[in-house]
């Protein structure tokens, strides 16, 4: 029988920010406040931050693994609309 995998510590949400930024997320569309309102509020932290998954990552030098121009308000759209389109009726052919 497999061992359970090591679960990762739950982060407040003040950490889940750092973090994003240790990733290279930047706050310029969406401040970090509104950002952690957002993350208590509206949305689930890994959710938010699976969309990351989308953007371009430095290589190599001083910002090797950081997202390139990635910032919250971008992550924040992304989920908005993915939200949308779960929802949406689909057309009748």
């Amino acid at each position: 029988m497999a061992e359970p995998h090591d679960r990762k510590p739950i982060l407040t949400i003040e950490q889940q920010i750092e973090h994003l930024k240790q990733k290279g997320v930047a706050f310029e569309l969406c401040s970090e406040e509104e950002a952690a309102d957002y993350l208590r509020d509206k949305c689930n932290f890994f959710k938010l931050a699976s969309y990351r998954k989308l953007f371009s990552k430095y290589e190599g030098g001083p910002r090797d693994g950081r997202y390139v121009d990635l910032d919250f308000g971008q992550l924040r759209l992304l989920a908005a609309l993915d939200q949308e389109l779960r929802h949406a009726t689909p057309c009748s052919a």
